[in-house]
């Protein structure tokens, strides 16, 4: 992959051209679901790139619709932006039914994404009408979420995860839309800095493990509620931490509340306080997909962890490719 492979084409999926030497692409999946493409000015007014037009990489899910267009004559370069195929699932929503709050679903996978998403996108994106093999059991989706939330989520309960491909026609092409099963590429492979994967870990142990909340309720009468982590980060009103160990904060509810509600705020915000260990990586030579399963093991600080790829950014110039993978929520 390099990034002459990747293809310019109009709205209506007609090629334009190849990318030249002179770009540099960066596209994130998973995490902002957007591009942007960066190419000298002359470029730019040779090939007459347009709004609404197409970049792809056939074969792959790298590529978004342009929908932003910078330009700087000082720098001699346009940047051109916009969200990636994953980022337009994200500007849907999906809506119960009148009266409803959730919607249950059940069916084969690849036929529920074809119900979800009719008449989204005319014919830019479509779902693959074969059986995926992969059935969806009575799951109950929140209702007004976002596509790709309400999508990724339903297919995680059953195993699974969205992939999105873009594939050429003679004279147009779209973005195939399917189910399949997560790749767990944990039990096989442990990636370390052995195999040319560079890491970057952080082990926090500095967090909050005791939230003291207060508020008051509809009479104004004060409640407080002491809540605790333990050392897997799970939250309740038993302690775990005594001593010089313990770190201690104060969340105050500014609105009235009852005590169940004080609970439920305040184990979110002691889950966002408390310790946590990050991992992230670069892999060099080998590509998993968002929704996927790694291991990972940094061998300078011995930490091990099993995570979902969340996220992952690729860039592209005349020189270099680089992957870069968000691992873990």
């Amino acid at each position: 992959m390099c990034i002459k492979d990747m293809i310019i084409a109009n709205s209506r999926g007609q090629e334009k051209g190849f990318l030249t030497e002179s770009a540099q692409l960066d596209i994130d999946l998973g995490d902002t679901n957007d591009f942007e493409l960066q190419m000298a000015l002359s470029e730019y007014m040779n090939l007459g790139y347009q709004l609404g037009d197409r970049i792809y990489l056939p074969g792959t899910e790298y590529g978004g619709l342009i929908e932003d267009k910078e330009t700087s004559t000082y720098e001699d370069s346009v940047f051109l932006r916009g969200y990636t195929w994953r980022g337009l699932l994200q500007q849907k929503i999906i809506c119960p039914e009148k009266g409803q709050e959730k919607l249950t679903i059940s069916g084969e996978a690849n036929e529920v994404l074809a119900v979800l998403t009719e008449g989204w996108f005319d014919g830019l994106m479509q779902v693959d009408d074969v059986d995926s093999g992969i059935q969806i059991q009575s799951y109950e989706m929140d209702g007004y979420v976002d596509g790709l939330e309400g999508l990724t989520g339903m297919l995680k309960s059953a195993g699974a995860k969205l992939e999105l491909v873009y594939e050429q026609q003679k004279f147009s092409g779209c973005v195939v839309i399917r189910a399949v099963p997560i790749v767990d590429y944990s039990e096989n492979i442990e990636y370390s800095n052995d195999n040319k994967v560079h890491f970057t870990t952080r082990d926090y142990q500095m967090g909050t493990n005791h939230l003291v909340c207060y508020g008051k309720d509809k009479e104004e009468k004060l409640i407080t509620v002491h809540l605790y982590a333990d050392e897997e980060g799970n939250v309740s009103e038993k302690q775990s931490f005594f001593g010089a160990d313990e770190r201690a904060a104060v969340y105050e509810a500014t609105s009235q509340s009852d005590r169940a509600k004080m609970i439920e705020d305040g184990t979110e915000k002691l889950k966002d306080a408390g310790n946590y260990k990050e991992l992230s990586m670069t892999i060099q030579d080998i590509e998993v997909a968002v929704g996927d399963i790694v291991g990972g093991r940094e061998r300078i600080t011995g930490l091990y962890m099993k995570q979902p790829v969340t996220g992952k950014i690729l860039k592209l110039d005349v020189n270099n490719k680089t992957i870069e993978y968000k691992v873990g929520e």
